[in-house]
């Protein structure tokens, strides 16, 4: 019923011929409303804009709150690279040390072990020598044999020999494993 008064406003406006009459008041709907006065659209202005700025300032909280808690995990995240640097010096310092142990001790066994091939080559080198004075100073094919054997057996006993002394030594220790950065 509303918009059949409605329009019957409108049609009795024209024919009265009330021109001056604003649009607004004929409009064909379910309400009439009045265009929003100067006043009233700076006010709805300011209340959006008031909204605007309370919405920000929300945000910027949550934001803030959000910083505070990054910058304290920042400064957790520092003191455990701290520690962690802190370790892995301690842990290059030790290496340094075992690796200067080692040294010393592979060193040292090196030295032990030059006499001992010393007389190993010592003993090939006789029993090579002998070998060769036997060969030269007989022409039976038996003989021949048995001085080949000889040098063999003789190398083999100097092997033995030094294989044995060498195991009597202490054995190389382990060389330590570098600490990863």
């Amino acid at each position: 019923m509303h918009q059949s008064l409605t329009r019957a406003a409108t049609v009795l406006a024209l024919t009265v011929g009330l021109s001056t009459v604003p649009a607004y008041a004929f409009a064909d709907g379910e309400t009439i409303t009045k265009p929003a006065s100067p006043v009233a659209k700076e006010r709805d202005r300011v209340k959006t804009e008031a909204e605007r700025i309370k919405n920000e300032a929300a945000r910027l909280k949550e934001e803030a709150q959000r910083l505070k808690q990054d910058r304290s995990t920042l400064k957790t995240e520092a003191e455990k690279a701290k520690l962690d640097r802190e370790t892995a010096k301690a842990a290059q310092a030790k290496f340094k040390a075992d690796m200067a142990t080692f040294t010393a001790a592979a060193k040292a066994r090196a030295e032990a072990i030059k006499p001992i091939n010393a007389a190993f080559k010592a003993a090939v080198d006789k029993a090579r020598l002998d070998a060769k004075t036997a060969l030269a100073a007989t022409k039976v094919p038996a003989e021949k044999l048995a001085a080949k054997s000889a040098l063999t057996t003789a190398i083999a006993t100097a092997a033995a020999t030094r294989d044995a002394a060498i195991a009597g030594l202490a054995p190389l220790p382990t060389k330590p494993v570098k600490p990863r950065s």
